[in-house]
């Protein structure tokens, strides 16, 4: 029996990941990733053993080095791909109150993208709109004559 102990989800323009770490018998653990491709119903999933992970990450690494230093204009990143300046930046804005709504706006993304963002750094949602109180109609009493 497997269960799934933490998910991180990564969308992007053409695909999305979601990265598990999963448990499986009694300490046993895993982590499986799966690629949704937009516009298709393609789905891959990749499932690595913790003890080749070290050794994945600094391959993926070196590949990144490579591609960064073979390209000689530097990458634009998607509209859809926030760095970890922006994200501190949304984080930062989020906890200073301004709606998701206006961060979407700044960011030119969809509210959906900056609410995974903020699920993602464990930051709960809360709705930040003030509803005043609203004043009691007031009543039209009729006075009484005096005898």
């Amino acid at each position: 029996m497997q269960h799934t102990l933490h998910t991180t989800h990564l969308e992007y323009d053409k695909s999305s990941f979601i990265v598990d770490l999963i448990a499986f018998e009694e300490d046993k653990l895993y982590v499986q990733i799966s690629q949704q491709i937009f516009g298709t119903n393609q789905q891959q999933r990749l499932k690595i053993n913790p003890t080749v992970l070290t050794d994945l990450i600094a391959v993926l690494q070196q590949y990144q080095q490579q591609i960064a230093a073979s390209t000689q204009t530097p990458q634009e990143t998607s509209p859809h791909h926030f760095s970890d300046k922006d994200q501190a930046t949304i984080l930062k804005r989020y906890m200073k109150g301004i709606p998701t709504e206006e961060i979407a706006l700044h960011f030119n993304c969809e509210t959906a993208q900056i609410e995974q963002i903020l699920h993602n750094k464990g930051i709960p949602l809360t709705t930040n709109t003030f509803h005043p109180p609203q004043p009691k109609p007031y009543k039209y009493f009729r006075r009484r004559k005096k005898r």
